[in-house]
Parts: C-alpha cells; structure tokens; sequence
C-alpha cells in the first residue's frame, strides 16, 4: 500500500494480509470481553465480521496463487472475446506493462475498471481452480477431503449464510473453527506465495495475532475430549435409556472398551475399541450448527466394518433436529443427553435423582 496520495493503491497480497488480521484481531476483542465477563451485545456482530474477514483473505490468497502463474485466470470469462480485446488493448497502451509474477500487485487488474466485462472469479471459483491448475491436494476434495478443506468448507458455509440468511453463533464453535484452519493455512501461503516480504513479514503477523484463538481452541479441543472419553471408560456393559443415544429402544446397552484414545482428525475425536475389529468412532460439536455433507463418517472404510458411530453435541439442540438425524443411522446426543449419562454413571459425582423424593 502506498499512503503517500491522495487515493490509495492497495496490492493484493496486502489486501489479503489485512483481511486475515483483522479477522483475528476482532475474534480476539470478543475472546478479551469474555475473559473479562464483559459480554456485548455487539459481540455476534463482531464474530460475523472476523468469519467474512478470515473468509475474504483466503479467497484473495487463493487468486494471487493463480495470478502467480497466469493473471488472466483471477478473470471469470476466459473465453469472453471482449475479454481478449480489452487485454490486449490495455498492454498495447501500457508499454511498461510486464508480467510481475511474485510482486505484490497484479499488473492487469486495472481492466476491472475499464468498460468491459471483467468480473473476478468467485471464491469458489478460485478455490476450484487451484485445485485444477496449481494441483494443491490439500485443498482437492477427491477421493476424500483432507481436514483443511473440510475447514474450508464450513468457515464457506458459516460466510454464506450469514451473508445471505441468518445463524445463530456459538463463540467456542467459531473459535475452535478459527483454531483449526490457522496453522495449514499459514503453512499453504508459506509454500505457494513467492513474495519473500509477505512469507517474511505478513505470515508472522498473521500468526502473532491469531495465536489466541489457537490456543484456546486446542484447550477447548482437549476438555471436550476428555470429558466424553471418561464417560465412554465408564460405560463398563451398563444399561442406559434408549433415548439418550437418540434410540427408540427403552434400554440401551454400553459396551465395554479395552482402550478409547484421541485423535487429531477433524471427522472423529475418540476412537474406541471393544474387541477384535468393533470400533466407536465419536465426533464432538460444540455448536448446534451443522451441514449434512460435513457430518462425521462418510468415508469409514479405514476403520474397519464393525463400526458404530457417536455424535455428541455439548450443546443444547432442538430435538426436532436430532430427530431428523435418525435416517443417518448415527447414536447422536445433545448436551441434556450427556448431562444424564453422566448421572446414570455417576460421573464427578452426579446422580440420578431419586424419583420418590
């Protein structure tokens, strides 16, 4: 950025620098309000503006990865002729014009505001052409999506429905999101942008300022998971009511797991093992909201056959909506379900409560 006029010439990858810091600098005014018990009304307003920011630096990381090796493909219509002529038009008027591949600026972005169509390409559109033409696989989601492209997706999908509906916010959610899509992110832009002083310079920044939001992330990560992993050690064959796995079944037999350990997979938090090849694999959300393409379990194989499938919400959900998460064929439990199977195992203490008294 050059301040020293009267207007201001913002290059790209400043454009995407400023993005994604001021993303995390407002998640973090939230997460200091919290801290402080100082809750505000503005705080949605804050965590909505932190997800489009966030959003918006990487759908401009995404573009200057492709202008890297050919500018023409930040552009929606290649095949558009007016498109052509208008290039070419603009290079035959700016001798100086050179490729500058690995600058900060894109040297033809100046025809988004000649009198031609010449629209961006959309985040999608990007995301989907560096995947075809940069072959980024951690961003590819074929056979399977890696854990960061499933980040990816969902931060698209929080974007999108508040640019263009309506959500209801849970700070933990956003913030282990937020936790979460940090590091492949930086370590994505370390490899694939070449501007030396954005590596050197930015991505530290970035990364000094978001570093609140990853480590509470990876705390709020690691209670969650220890909480669920001590109620599966005590489920020792007991009986439970059906209800509290989502089940029609009046009761509901607990197995009993000779080992039930962590994993760093975005999909799956706990596995637990029984005997020979039956498994648990149980996926922990702390926010009432999610998509059906991002449920847990789609792509079992590796785990075995013998596989039952736990999803846990640590937070209360309309019972409608777990309702309709039968067909799926997944044990799912709210946060009222937890709480009472912790009492009927009598975990930290809590019990059943005498229904005599």
């Amino acid at each position: 950025m050059n301040p020293n006029k009267s207007s201001l010439s913002i290059g790209l990858l400043d454009n995407c620098y400023h993005s994604l810091k001021r993303g995390y600098e407002l998640w973090n005014i939230v997460r200091e309000r919290n801290d402080r018990k100082e809750r505000n009304a503005d705080d949605g307003w804050l965590l909505k503006e932190s997800i489009i920011w966030v959003h918006h630096g990487i759908e401009l990381a995404f573009k200057k990865m492709l202008a890297q090796v050919n500018e023409c493909f930040i552009f929606e219509k290649l095949d558009d002729e007016k498109f052509w002529r208008a290039l070419g038009k603009y290079k035959k008027d700016n001798k100086d014009y050179i490729d500058v591949e690995g600058t900060n600026n894109i040297s033809i972005i100046h025809l988004f505001n000649e009198d031609v169509d010449s629209k961006s390409i959309s985040f999608t559109q990007a995301l989907t052409r560096a995947v075809l033409m940069l072959d980024i696989e951690e961003l590819s989601d074929k056979p399977n999506k890696t854990d960061f492209r499933k980040s990816i997706d969902r931060l698209t999908n929080y974007r999108n429905r508040l640019i263009h509906f309506s959500l209801d916010l849970n700070i933990d959610e956003v913030t282990v999101l937020l936790g979460e899509l940090l590091e492949p992110l930086l370590t994505l832009l370390k490899t694939h942008i070449k501007d030396s002083n954005f590596r050197d310079n930015y991505l530290p920044k970035i990364r000094d300022t978001a570093k609140g939001v990853q480590e509470l992330a990876k705390t709020k990560t690691e209670k969650n998971q220890e909480r669920i992993i001590n109620i599966m050690n005590a489920f020792k064959g007991k009986e439970v009511p059906g209800h509290i796995f989502n089940q029609e079944d009046d009761q509901f037999r607990l197995p009993t797991f000779s080992k039930v350990k962590k994993t760093q997979n975005i999909a799956v938090d706990i596995i637990g093992h029984i005997s020979g090849d039956e498994i648990w694999l149980v996926q922990i959300k702390i926010g009432s909201l999610f998509f059906m393409g991002d449920l847990p379990y789609i792509k079992t194989e590796k785990y075995g056959k013998c596989i039952t499938k736990w999803l846990v919400f640590l937070t209360p959900v309309d019972s409608s909506k777990i309702e309709r998460l039968k067909e799926s064929g997944l044990l799912v439990s709210s946060l009222k379900e937890i709480e009472e199977l912790e009492k009927e195992l009598n975990i930290n203490g809590k019990t059943k409560e005498d229904p005599n008294q």
